[in-house]
């Protein structure tokens, strides 16, 4: 019942598939452990991702990629958040607390945790205190919609429909 991204994700995390072979890049938001890239033979392993750098990316890492900028689900998104911004954005660990949050919070104590969160996101983008995105974001800062970010998106990408 849900997407083909988010079933074959879940068939390779309970063993069921040994790798994907996508060229969709949801495939490693949904948690996909194995995945190929059709027609350019690329490797991911999702155990070796914690080790890219500058920052490394884990799937709460693809998770806010998506939510950023690049996923299906989304009509509320940064729509000029390129990927240097976005990549960068994982050394700030925004989408691992998105993903905690999706998991242990619920009512006043997800609306606290926004409140922080929302204010972290445009700090990280203006200050880049740690150098992981390599310049300022003042233009996307501004551009950081009201209702961002969506959390029935990320709940849809965090915990997808599957069978």
């Amino acid at each position: 019942p849900g997407k083909a991204e988010a079933e074959l994700a879940n068939m390779s995390h309970v063993g069921l598939i040994d790798a994907v072979v996508s060229d969709n890049s949801n495939i490693l938001v949904f948690g996909a452990i194995t995945t190929f890239a059709d027609k350019v033979v690329k490797y991911y392993f999702k155990h070796s991702l914690a080790g890219m750098q500058p920052v490394g990316l884990s799937c709460a890492s693809f998770v806010l990629v998506a939510v950023l900028c690049r996923g299906n689900y989304n009509t509320i998104r940064l729509s000029s958040c390129g990927t240097t911004a976005t990549y960068g954005q994982a050394g700030y660990h925004l989408g691992e607390d998105l993903c905690y949050v999706v998991a242990h919070l619920q009512g006043e104590d997800l609306a606290a945790f926004l409140v922080t969160w929302k204010k972290k996101l445009p700090q990280c983008l203006s200050e880049d205190p740690n150098g992981y995105i390599g310049c300022q974001h003042l233009a996307l800062v501004k551009a950081i919609p009201a209702l961002f970010p969506d959390m029935a998106v990320v709940c849809l990408y965090i915990n997808p429909v599957v069978s």
